[in-house]
């Protein structure tokens, strides 16, 4: 139930995931721009710059203008995100974009990274993360469980996904009382496997 530290995250980041997904999954908000989040208690839409934000990130990611590194300050270490010079134009004008969108100071290269849902000044990115029982919730919102067993409110209903890729269900599982077209037949089936007698 712990929320996963930043470190972590951005860890996986500089070793290559992609940062729209590694967000998308581990991450509430971003200095305050919230993710979305299924499950029956607290299920909410992503904020609309989210994915936006998630998009110009996965672009700086990919032309290799961001890095991340620690800072020795006062005895501790200092988590950073910096964004490089030596970026092409389309990288920059991200950048650009992604400071707007999360209120940093448009000349800076080098923003502190901490766990918190919002920052205190343009300098710093706080990472609300999620804890690995947020994350099995926010992902079993998309299993599409039957219309009659949310009708007798066994479950709650599947979460709709707001389009495709990050935006769209990070997982599909669908159901069906019948085997689908193609599927083993039953007297291929070991007898273990046999549940329906």
């Amino acid at each position: 139930m712990t929320p996963i530290p930043p470190a972590t995250v951005l860890g996986l980041v500089e070793g290559g995931y992609p940062i729209d997904y590694v967000f998308r999954i581990l991450v509430h908000s971003i200095n305050g721009v919230e993710n979305q989040f299924g499950g029956a208690a607290r299920s909410r839409r992503a904020d609309p710059e989210f994915y936006t934000l998630l998009e110009k990130l996965r672009q700086i990611q990919a032309s290799g203008a961001m890095a991340l590194r620690v800072k020795k300050t006062e005895n501790q270490g200092a988590l950073l995100m910096v964004f490089r010079k030596r970026a092409d134009e389309q990288a920059q004008a991200s950048g650009r974009e992604a400071r707007r969108i999360l209120g940093l100071n448009e000349d800076a290269r080098e923003f502190r990274v901490f766990y918190g849902s919002t920052s205190d000044n343009d300098g710093e990115i706080a990472l609300h993360t999620r804890s690995f029982l947020e994350i099995l919730t926010d992902v079993s919102s998309t299993v599409e469980v039957p219309p009659e067993h949310v009708a007798e409110k066994r479950v709650p209903p599947t979460m709709e996904s707001e389009g495709e890729g990050v935006k769209g269900n990070l997982i599909r599982i669908r159901h069906s009382t019948t085997p689908p077209r193609g599927c083993l037949r039953r007297r291929a089936l070991p007898e273990w496997l046999v549940l329906d007698r």
